[in-house]
């Protein structure tokens, strides 16, 4: 109710690790508000840590304005942790759903804004998700997400299904899932990029500002956004030279952005400087169209 602070060793800590059952079970927090309601929790390790036994592990968050950080400034620790236990053995489901409202966080410099791990080597079902819903945005620009099992790293989750409608920020990296209307103002900064995929719409509302770069890739945009970034246009067609030197034009593609680490069978444009960190797999029959003046590093 209202605008609340929590502060401490955990801003919020829920550990159902240690029971009477001694493998734990479940672990779950559910924040919910009304009228645009806040809390701001910070940590001297994590900001909320969530942690289950053998069971699963979750946080939901509707309609409420949450600011979780870490103050720590070297170690690696998260704003936000999901985490399952280190006697799971099942197929432990670790969950992050924001229905409505907002969550930004922030992480320690060598830690993430959200982490999913699993504590067990054992638990090779495990299965990490992450859904947004009515309007929802997800900010983990100070940090990015990351999804774990003990030394392993694993996908990172984003939002699927046809009832998403919110915005993820992966580290400088941002991706519109469904139909959004922003709900408050958001700005894309200089050197992040915000991608609008085919089959989402973002209606600004007058709310955008675009110091950075919007990229859409078959979306709608709807609403001029303010600010002085670029916008770049992936339903225009692009003309290339094929292996044969003559000139050819390409109308069905996706723009290539820095979040992108699946390419399937089909084309893509890569436009100016663009640096994917992870691995990329490639599927299937991929046509690259790299524009003038592009440098991709993968």
């Amino acid at each position: 109710i209202g605008n609340n602070t929590i502060t401490g060793y955990y801003g919020i800590y829920v550990n159902a690790e240690i029971s009477e059952n001694s493998n734990g079970t479940d672990a779950s927090l559910t924040i919910t508000g009304e009228n645009n309601v806040s809390l701001e929790v910070s940590g001297s390790f994590y900001g909320i840590f969530v942690k289950s036994g053998t069971g699963n592990a979750s946080v939901t968050i509707e309609n409420a304005s949450v600011d979780a950080k870490t103050t720590q400034t070297n170690s690696g620790y998260a704003g936000v942790c999901v985490q399952s236990g280190a006697s799971s053995k099942d197929s432990p489901n670790l969950s992050l759903a924001v229905n409505g409202g907002s969550l930004t966080t922030s992480g320690s410099a060598s830690g993430d804004g959200i982490q999913f791990v699993v504590g067990s080597h054992q638990a090779t079902g495990a299965t990490t998700n992450l859904t947004v819903t009515d309007n929802a945005i997800v900010d983990a620009r100070n940090g990015g997400i990351s999804a774990s099992r003990t030394s392993e790293t694993l996908p990172t989750p984003t939002p699927t299904g046809n009832n998403s409608s919110g915005i993820v920020f992966d580290d400088k990296n941002g991706t519109v899932y469904g139909k959004v209307e922003l709900q408050k103002d958001l700005e894309i900064k200089s050197g992040e990029t915000l991608t609008i995929p085919k089959g989402s719409t973002l209606n600004t509302n007058n709310n955008l500002t675009n110091n950075g770069t919007i990229v859409n890739t078959g979306g709608t945009l709807n609403g001029e956004p303010d600010g002085t970034g670029t916008v770049v246009d992936g339903s225009s067609s692009v003309s290339y030279l094929d292996k044969n030197g003559a000139g050819q034009s390409c109308n069905d593609y996706e723009v290539v952005t820095a979040n992108d680490t699946q390419w399937t069978g089909g084309w893509y444009v890569a436009r100016g400087d663009i640096t994917i960190d992870k691995p990329v797999t490639v599927s299937g029959n991929v046509h690259m169209i790299l524009e003038d003046g592009c440098n991709l590093t993968v």
